[in-house]
């Protein structure tokens, strides 16, 4: 136990809005042009290498070095590295092509927004991913890839970096309770304003501003998801949610369970929210 903790203390890890990532990848979503602040913090001399974009270098102190990353690239996505000499982080940055308030996207109609979100956490669109077969095989964090996300046949996508760094976080805590089959089957994340009115949902969801999925776990690995996996999986989520009050409250969000549906629902709306229908 303590040799795990001295591990934690002493690793390298990266922060970005107020997130903690040690995992060995994971993805952000800019603007061109986008200024993003990166802080890592290790106790060993860093090096990093990127591909394309710029980095100014803010501060450097024994333990804490903070630049801005750039992203002033033409590619659908680039990459940096940071390394300690030991342990290698990789970020991949997937470049949004902007949103302003149009209902379309060339031949691709989206609908309209809310003047206004009820959610915390969820204001805004900043801009959508599109597609490309070389972008679905991008990991967005170590368990899930772009395409585990695309659940409608839109040519874009939206997503929140919470809400991913929320599932992958809930799929450790998992596999902490040595639950094998910890990746989620993503049955909806996310949705246009036309395609969420269209099914009924409700003009306010976290669906439209990619910060919701459904999902749903085999915990016995059978293939295919019960009642009883659907129930347990829904009160993992409660405990989980409770956790996150404690240690990463800005992820807090809606938890709910659908009786004739083999999935639960998970969002990042920043408060909490619980439905039982």
């Amino acid at each position: 136990m303590l040799i795990n903790l001295i591990f934690y203390l002493f690793s390298l890890k990266v922060v970005i809005n107020n997130l903690t990532y040690e995992w060995p990848i994971f993805s952000y979503f800019l603007l061109p042009k986008e200024t993003l602040l990166i802080k890592v913090i290790s106790y060993k001399p860093i090096g990093y290498f990127y591909e394309d974009g710029e980095i100014i270098e803010k501060r450097s102190e024994d333990s804490i070095k903070e630049f801005y990353y750039i992203h002033n690239t033409q590619s659908s996505y680039t990459r940096c590295f940071i390394t300690d000499g030991e342990k290698e982080i990789k970020i991949n940055f997937l470049s949004l092509i902007p949103y302003n308030k149009e209902r379309r996207i060339g031949e691709f109609y989206i609908g309209r927004y809310p003047k206004e979100s009820n959610h915390p956490n969820l204001k805004k669109v900043k801009g959508f991913i599109k597609i490309s077969p070389e972008l679905k095989e991008l990991p967005l964090s170590p368990d899930y890839q772009l395409k585990d996300f695309l659940t409608h046949k839109n040519p874009y996508i939206y997503l929140r970096e919470e809400l991913i760094y929320k599932l992958q976080l809930f799929t450790d805590y998992l596999k902490s309770k040595e639950i094998k089959t910890s990746k989620f089957k993503i049955y909806s994340a996310f949705r246009t304003p036309a395609q969420n009115y269209s099914g009924g949902g409700g003009r306010n969801s976290c669906h439209i501003y990619g910060g919701a999925c459904d999902i749903g776990l085999d915990i016995n690995g059978d293939g295919k998801i019960d009642l009883k996996e659907k129930k347990l999986l829904y009160n993992y989520a409660l405990e989980f949610e409770e956790k996150l009050k404690k240690e990463n409250p800005n992820l807090i969000g809606g938890v709910g369970y659908y009786k004739r549906r083999p999935f639960i629902h998970l969002d990042v709306r920043g408060k909490e929210e619980r439905w039982f229908r």
